[in-house]
């Protein structure tokens, strides 16, 4: 891969998106919880408080917009991709 000696990248699926399983709790995760989990995986994969870039698309892009907000010291470059984020009637 292109970026392997100057970068470790990261991929995940938020719980109830894709292929992300939700393995205890409530089906039910919302948009708090998901940056909760980032935030841990984050912390747990790189075990450093170093800044990282963070790249999001679609409802990705949402969690990262909102940990970039949360964490503005994690984050060193902001990447938001086909974002969308329109109220439900609900």
């Amino acid at each position: 891969m292109k970026f392997s000696n100057s970068y470790r990248i990261l991929l995940y699926d938020a719980p109830g998106q894709a292929r992300g399983s939700i393995l205890s709790g409530s089906a039910a995760v919302n948009i708090d919880e998901q940056v909760e989990v980032l935030h841990r995986l984050i912390h747990a994969v790189l075990k450093t408080q170093e800044a990282l870039h963070l790249v999001g698309a679609s409802w990705g892009a949402v969690i990262a917009a909102i940990y970039a907000a949360r964490y503005p010291d994690r984050v060193k470059f902001l990447l938001l991709a086909s974002s969308d984020f329109s109220p439900r009637r609900k």
